[in-house]
């Protein structure tokens, strides 16, 4: 999610669709984004102040995001819950 200071809102900067929803899927895409971002801000990328993220309680996200964001255990986690 990115914080817009202008309309006083929150919006999310990532969605993305998949097939399976195992660890190594997961990874996979977090390593992507990593990368990428990393590449945008040419290496600059612990520069950017996180301070918090949000999913759902599915395990095999949480231990990807941990296992390829270093710093995730010092931000403050939102949870979000779906019911159908």
């Amino acid at each position: 999610m990115f914080y817009d200071p202008i309309y006083l809102k929150m919006f999310p900067g990532i969605f993305v669709s998949m097939n399976y929803k195992f660890y190594e899927a997961y990874l996979e895409v977090f390593k992507y984004i990593e990368f990428y971002i990393s590449k945008e801000l040419n290496n600059n990328y612990d520069k950017i102040k996180w301070e918090t993220f949000t999913t759902d309680y599915e395990g095999a996200l949480f231990k990807s995001l941990k296992n390829t964001f270093e710093n995730i255990k010092d931000l403050n986690h939102n949870g979000c819950l779906s019911i159908i």
